[in-house]
């Protein structure tokens, strides 16, 4: 199924983003905008050209191009897009993840953690809609990945203390989620 997909790549952007911020940590506010800087431009500008060419090929009989740069601000261009909103919203809270994650490297934080935002993400604050529905500013539908995201976080922190917990719990989070389309 797809979505299993998505999964994985959350975790594994969890896990890369966390290898690249120990290569270069985020230890100054200078640093972290460096890195929201980098990053959101590595995403928002092929997502920008693909929305234009998609834009001049497909839209632009249909809709003005005032309701195209409405469709480009709400990521709703083509619903296939909506991981760009994802992916932009979990790089933003990424600092404060990874910040937390590395300053108390203990199993039981951790563990803490991962229930914490597992009650986040299935408990209170479930999608029951497709992602690409929802406009910008009126939700944040990354919250569904957190734990997700940052399991891919501690996952790295650890690679070898953790890796047999948090394959198997994540296969087992990856099922639940899928079952409950969560």
């Amino acid at each position: 199924h797809m979505m299993f997909a998505v999964l994985w790549f959350v975790v594994l952007s969890g896990y890369t983003n966390s290898l690249a911020a120990q290569k270069k940590p985020l230890n100054s506010l200078k640093k972290i905008i460096q890195y929201y800087v980098k990053r959101g431009s590595a995403i928002y500008i092929p997502y920008l050209i693909a929305s234009l060419f998609y834009y001049l090929v497909l839209y632009h009989r249909a809709h003005s191009f005032a309701e195209f740069f409405s469709f480009v601000l709400n990521f709703r261009v083509k619903h296939l897009f909506y991981f760009v909103h994802l992916i932009l919203q979990l790089y933003l809270i990424f600092p404060p993840l990874f910040w937390v994650a590395k300053k108390f490297n203990k199993p039981w934080v951790h563990g803490i953690m991962l229930l914490v935002l597992t009650l986040i993400t299935v408990v209170y604050f479930p999608v029951k809609v497709p992602p690409w529905t929802i406009l910008l500013g009126q939700d944040f539908f990354a919250r569904s990945y957190i734990v997700l995201f940052y399991i891919g976080i501690i996952w790295a922190l650890n690679p070898c203390r953790f890796h047999r917990v948090i394959t198997i719990g994540a296969i087992i989070l990856f099922l639940g989620m899928e079952k409950y389309n969560i």
